[in-house]
């Protein structure tokens, strides 16, 4: 599945579906990989996709590549949802195979946390964003529609950029 696709036909949003991000009631719901220059940001994300291709994560989440204002002197960063506090424990278990077989590729700087509702006041520039989708992800389905819908009483204030 094309998910680039499906985006922009259903024209979807950052943060605009809850479903795709954290599950959990903490205030931290974000975990922010920071980098120094924009194209290992990018490499890392493009790494990411790549890995959920192969082992696809247990079930959708959204994952975003953007520039921030932030206290740390990285401003590249991606934008997952954090694992820690995220209610599923298979979510976890994903997590840590993903970033193992990425830090491979290239390790991140710094890691930090923050939650999805401060997003829109941090990040100054959005330069991709997708969807990573289990296996078996049925599109048509009642749960995969919900999935790949936005509305504004399950989602964030839109990302400013």
């Amino acid at each position: 599945m094309d998910m680039k696709s499906v985006i922009s036909e259903k024209k979807l949003r950052p943060l605009g579906n809850k479903e795709r991000l954290t599950h959990t009631t903490d205030n931290y719901s974000v975990r922010l990989f920071l980098f120094d220059h924009q194209a290992d940001a990018t490499t890392y994300f493009k790494t990411l996709c790549a890995y959920a291709q192969d082992c696809p994560p247990p079930f959708a989440l959204e994952i975003l590549l953007v520039r921030i204002q932030t206290i740390y002197p990285q401003p590249f960063g991606l934008v997952m949802p954090y694992e820690r506090t995220d209610t599923r424990p298979e979510y976890l278990t994903w997590y840590r195979e993903a970033i193992l077989t990425c830090n491979e590729t290239l390790r991140n700087y710094q890691a930090t946390d923050n939650g999805y509702a401060n997003l829109p006041r941090y990040v100054k520039e959005l330069f991709d964003w997708t969807i990573l989708v289990p296996a078996g992800f049925d599109s048509n389905s009642v749960a995969g529609q919900a999935i790949l819908s936005d509305s504004p009483e399950n989602s964030f204030p839109p990302l400013n950029v």
